[in-house]
């Protein structure tokens, strides 16, 4: 888990990877010996860097909707307004939503100078965590005083760590609360609002703020349960709810060319002609089922075993080979 210093580093950095310039094998072999080591040397230190995320029409879709529905809220205390993003494991929503909060971290701190000082300190309008399994309220809560750097204190019990988190929120000014893995939280055959719910209800009662829920297949709990009113589901009636799909075969729909083309361009073989989207686009489709995350590492993977086999190319026989994860294997 990151803590807040971290998080407001990452989401105030701008800067794209500074990728050497792609060589083809004809441009690599007119640079002198020197030259060329030099250049492999700066692909070698930046191949393990993140790519930008890919921004599809349904991601841009969604990113817009949660723009609209944060602008839009009621301000004001106990409003409980938020958003829910729903969707398969491994299909990018982490990546999504870590992309919408930083530009919404952003945002808030130039709307907001007068509350920021040269560290970023004093004002913390963006939090995000995950949960692990089976959280209690207590987990939850410790979770968002270990991300805001609250010291660990064993005086008080639930109801002191409850007040001392929500006094730190009200004091860093914070107005959005983004809580990842949310299906960690028990809800099916509850007929009484979880703890952890419970737990977040307080929070929202108590302030001003945006709270976001990202989780898997949540329309399989009582969260999003259409068919159980009772528990959790008035919650969440209050939030705006999407779910995350998988980019449509290739034989459907262009998008997955598209994705192919962005991922491509963050590649630095010497013998690789950026073709996969032509080539390889129902294979790379079959190998993650229409998950970009999915199909960013597989490619990642075959780019780093061209580099270290000396091959300098993704050829379709390569990529076959190369293994995803077990959850694309599943699907397929």
């Amino acid at each position: 888990m990151i803590t807040l210093d971290e998080w407001q580093t990452r989401a105030n950095n701008t800067t794209p990877p500074d990728l050497p310039e792609p060589l083809t094998r004809k441009q690599f072999d007119k640079l002198t010996k020197p030259q060329q080591k030099a250049w492999l040397n700066q692909r070698q230190a930046t191949v393990g860097l993140p790519w930008p995320t890919i921004i599809t029409p349904q991601i841009s879709a969604i990113l817009d909707d949660l723009d609209n529905s944060f602008e839009a809220r009621d301000r004001k205390i106990g409003a409980l307004n938020g958003f829910i993003l729903d969707g398969d494991s491994g299909i990018g929503k982490t990546t999504l939503i870590d992309t919408w909060a930083k530009e919404t971290h952003r945002k808030l701190i130039a709307a907001n100078p007068e509350r920021v000082d040269v560290e970023f300190t004093g004002y913390a309008p963006v939090i995000s965590f995950n949960l692990p399994e089976k959280p209690s309220p207590a987990t939850i809560l410790r979770r968002i005083s270990d991300f805001i750097g609250i010291p660990r204190t064993k005086a008080g019990g639930l109801d002191w760590l409850r007040a001392n988190t929500i006094n730190h929120l009200k004091h860093l000014g914070t107005e959005v609360l983004i809580i990842d893995e949310i299906q960690h939280i028990e809800f099916s055959g509850r007929k009484t609002t979880p703890a952890g719910i419970a737990c977040l209800k307080d929070i929202g009662n108590a302030l001003d703020i945006y709270m976001v829920f990202v989780g898997s297949n949540l329309k399989n709990t009582q969260l999003l349960s259409a068919e159980t009113q009772e528990g959790a589901s008035p919650f969440a009636a209050r939030f705006q709810t999407t779910e995350l799909l998988p980019v449509v075969s290739p034989q459907i729909d262009t998008t997955w060319a598209a994705v192919i083309k962005a991922v491509e361009k963050n590649l630095r073989l010497i013998d690789h002609d950026n073709q996969l989207h032509i080539d390889a686009a129902d294979l790379l489709w079959e190998s993650s089922n229409g998950r970009i995350r999915t199909l960013t590492d597989l490619i990642r993977r075959a780019n780093h075993k061209a580099i270290r086999t000396g091959d300098e190319e993704l050829t379709a026989e390569a990529l076959d080979s190369t293994t995803v994860d077990r959850l694309a294997h599943l699907a397929a």
